[in-house]
């Protein structure tokens, strides 16, 4: 057999919480032997020893994220190689912010599941555009035992939404004592102050006390940030950057310009010096983005989570879990910009205010009513409680719950057409001059969404070995289960947005849902002979709305030899169309810094078709089929010496009949075909779109993942670790439409091929430390693999977004009593993020992709831990 080698059984020590090596003095002449609890494994409901499956997972220690100086969920996540797209963050464009999703395999945060313990968690409390999010960073990360990282199709045995994968949060099982610990990042130039606090306590020994109960509280802050607060790129005039004029200010501006025909200054008014600048001999007063919009948002975050278990009889335990989390959010934008005549896309007033006759153009935001802001609480509830043991050789599992999120989004600094338009005309407001405080209450009131979502649900599995089944390597595993779950959700926006009175924003229609769901599932583990073993998997859902579905899974694992596994999976997965897809309402969003192939071929600043801001019109389909996936995954696990570990996986998702509406760049790059679909104004400029959700596209992915891990005793020098691992992308195929070619969109804008990571660290007495590297690849600055690079021919320097390698380094010492202290240094040498082009001149939100890349620069945290009993 494959055996446990000392890392395996170190890895199984802190991933199995209720795994525990059992000593038993059988008789005065028997020698001790080593007894291993049979644990879950994420990705099987059969409990079992050996920890190593026909499924590729990677698992994240504790250590692991005391050793990243992680705060949030978030940031423990976004490092791992195998999440393409990165994690939205806390998101704050779009229509969730505050929500922080995982993206693996580059699929969206649709296609990868996330779980509690094995259980889901409860959905953001407001939709996206298309999405009924879970958010992760309200998860203390205090109470994190490990996470595991399923890295293929399981569908057969969690459900919905796991094409990609599944990442199952492990929190801690059971605590006595009672630590405390802070910890606080900072970077140089000041743009980073996060801490972090918590104290966990907990009471009771299972084994002498039969109960356990304890608590983690933790306290998040961070301080806003613009994006002007890095020292990298902190301005839109970014010509010393480039190394040729690209001043992209904004002549959007306050006090605002006049136009006519050229741009200048509006007579009457001032800007500071620093917001002039001088073209063709005329001063304009500029607007840089870059001081307004948030590059770090506000946040303040308490999370409770309690956890209870009370060992009823000797094969009965009942447990209960309880999590609180309440946060908030801050973020702010540029001053709202305003125009009347959208033929010019300028604001046509009365000159006499100015000194000038007749009406003017303007062009010009409303810095009166200062940034744009954005105040976010989001609240999220979770309690379930369950009963676990065995019975007749039979283990069980079931427990019931509920968890509910709230969300309230406080929206400031906006224009209401209707009153802007009364002011103007009445005369109570004048751009660019001293206007009543309450004329600008009535014109920007405070505008309010609110969203709630709430899951209940019960579940049941079983668990067993027939020890009268048996196959040529051992008696037959089996597991089974039932879930029902009812799921509801609310979205509620200011009536204001649903019908257009809002500039510039778009709006969800109000969304109120509900829909029961059942599932039913089983599983073998068959030893075919004592090297081979094979899982078999099924799993049948029944959604009251967005249909039923059947998938399957089959895994192989064969201990070749003593130190080699060979291993392979094969699974078909789903997605059920989410409320928000099949709600037949019309919601309307924006695309900005869209660039239109017919008018624009060729990036040019100066041409306005070239960025346009481009109006969605977006309706649900109650007739959606659920996406279907196939996935495949095969490779090995190697020990080439003792405590040494390579593994080497294949993996291919094709995904089909996706739920989308049609690509914007692909409808805009064959806009012959889609005709109906696009309106322009009379100069012939793109204003609007129509894009309803059909079944109509199609990824497939594929790549490798490699990993390599160990450890050396040095004897009395300590211990050295080290590891590798990465991902790399073969091809990332898009098929857009059901009559479109496939695509390659590897290697195109924030496609990169090549993921890397990598540690070296060494142990000694009470010392920890250990040097890490993570990097990743470049990418084109084209949005499709046939589209142009964003950039210009004299800038075609700039038509790749480079690679990009940084370098961390931790210590830690354990030396003093009940003590531990930290160091981290995250970007060590202080790299600085690549420059991006398309994200510098088309989204306008800051000069490298956010996605990947960050401009903190190096970053310090420093954390104590203090244990009192």
């Amino acid at each position: 057999m494959f055996k446990p080698s000392r890392i395996r059984l170190a890895v199984l020590a802190l991933c199995a919480t209720s795994a525990q090596i059992a000593w038993a003095q059988q008789t005065q002449q028997q020698p001790q032997q080593q007894q291993l609890q049979r644990v879950e494994v994420t990705g099987s409901n059969i409990k079992r020893t050996d920890m190593e499956t026909a499924s590729p997972i990677t698992v994240i220690t504790r250590e692991d994220m005391v050793r990243s100086g992680a705060s949030t969920l978030g940031d423990v996540i976004t490092k791992l190689t195998v999440v393409q797209g990165g994690l939205s963050g806390v998101e704050f464009s779009g229509f969730t912010p505050g929500a922080a999703t995982i993206s693996l395999r580059g699929l969206g945060g649709g296609a990868t599941l996330v779980l509690i313990n094995g259980r889901r968690i409860a959905p953001y409390g407001i939709t996206g555009f298309q999405e009924v999010l879970t958010s992760v960073n309200s998860i203390p990360v205090s109470a994190i035992d490990r996470i595991d990282i399923l890295k293929d199709g399981a569908s057969a045995i969690y459900g919905s939404e796991a094409i990609a994968g599944v990442v199952n949060i492990i929190l801690r099982g059971d605590f006595t004592g009672l630590e405390a610990q802070v910890q606080h990042g900072f970077n140089g130039p000041g743009a980073l102050n996060s801490t972090r606090l918590s104290l966990s306590g907990g009471v009771g020994d299972i084994a002498a006390d039969r109960y356990n109960i304890f608590g983690i509280y933790e306290h998040l802050t961070q301080d806003h940030a613009t994006v002007s607060e890095n020292r990298f790129y902190p301005s839109r005039n970014l010509t010393s950057v480039v190394g040729a004029p690209l001043d992209l200010r904004s002549a959007y501006s306050y006090p605002g310009n006049l136009f006519t025909g050229a741009i200048e200054q509006t007579p009457g008014t001032t800007c500071a010096a620093k917001d002039q600048r001088v073209v063709g001999g005329l001063t304009r007063c500029v607007l840089d983005v870059f001081e307004y919009n948030t590059m770090l948002p506000g946040a303040e975050r308490d999370s409770l989570f309690v956890r209870g278990n009370v060992q009823l009889s000797s094969n009965l335990t009942g447990f209960f879990e309880a999590g609180i989390g309440k946060s908030k959010y801050s973020y702010q934008f540029d001053p709202q910009f305003y125009y009347n005549d959208f033929n010019t896309a300028t604001l046509v007033v009365d000159g006499a205010p100015y000194g000038l006759t007749g009406p003017v153009d303007l062009l010009y935001r409303s810095g009166d009513l200062g940034p744009r802001r954005l105040k976010v609480k989001s609240d999220e509830g979770r309690i379930l409680a369950g009963l676990k043991g065995s019975l007749g050789g039979w283990d069980f599992d079931t427990a019931v719950g509920t968890m509910k999120g709230k969300v309230t989004v406080d929206q400031y600094g906006s224009i209401l057409i209707t009153p802007m338009e009364a002011a103007l005309a009445n005369g109570t407001y004048v751009p660019g001059l001293q206007n009543d405080p309450a004329v600008l209450a009535q014109i920007s009131p405070v505008l309010t969404r609110k969203g709630e979502a709430t899951t209940t649900f019960a579940d049941a599995r079983l668990s067993t070995e027939f020890a009268s089944l048996t196959l040529p390597g051992g008696p037959v595993g089996f597991a089974a289960g039932v879930e029902a779950r009812r799921e509801k959700q609310k979205d509620d926006y200011d009536e204001r947005f649903v019908i257009g009175e809002v500039f510039g924003f778009g709006s969800l229609d109000p969304l109120d849902s509900s829909r029961s769901v059942k599932s039913v599932y089983g599983e073998f583990n068959l030893p075919l002979m004592k090297s081979l073993e094979a899982q078999l998997a099924a799993r049948h859902d029944s959604y009251s709305v967005g249909g039923t579905s059947t998938t399957p899974k089959v895994g192989l694992k064969w201990t070749a030899l003593s130190n080699l596994v060979l291993r392979g999976t094969y699974a078909r997965g789903f997605r059920v169309a989410n409320p928000r897809e099949t709600s037949p309402a019309v919601s309307v969003g924006f695309f900005n810094g869209v660039q239109d192939p017919v008018r624009c071929p060729v990036i040019d600043p100066a041409n306005p078709d070239c960025s346009l801001s481009i109006q969605a019109n977006v309706s649900g389909n109650a007739n959606l089929e659920p996406e279907k996936s196939k996935s495949f995954t095969v490779g090995l696990v190697f020990e080439p010496a003792k405590d040494v570990s390579i593994s080497v996986d294949y993996w291919r998702i094709d995904r089909t009949n996706e739920i989308t509406n049609l690509d914007i760049t692909y409808l805009l790059a064959n806009q012959a075909a889609y005709a109906g679909f696009i309106r322009r104004d009379t100069t012939g400029s793109i204003t609007d779109v129509d894009l309803p959700y059909v079944n109509l596209a199609g990824t497939s992915v594929r790549g490798w993942d490699v990993d390599f891990r160990g450890k050396t005793n040095l004897g009395e020098e300590g211990k050295l670790n080290y590891g590798w691992a990465a991902t790399y992308f073969d091809n990332f195929y898009v098929q857009p439409a059901p009559d479109a070619l496939n695509e390659d969109y590897n290697g195109t804008y924030l496609q990169p091929r090549l993921r890397m990571s990598a540690r070296l660290g060494w142990e000694k007495g009470p010392w920890q430390t250990e040097l890490s590297a993570n990097y990743v690849g470049g990418y084109q600055n084209k949005p499709t693999p046939s589209g142009v690079c964003s950039a210009p021919t004299a800038l075609n320097r700039f038509c790749e977004v480079k690679p990009w390698t940084t370098l961390g380094l931790y210590v830690g010492y354990k030396g003093f009593k009940n003590l531990e202290l930290s160091l981290l240094v995250d970007n060590l040498a202080g790299e600085k993020p690549p420059f991006d082009y398309r994200g510098a001149v088309n989204s306008q939100t800051r000069a490298w992709g956010a996605t990947y890349h960050n401009a903190l620069g190096q970053v310090y945290t420093l954390r104590a831990k203090y244990t009192f009993f």
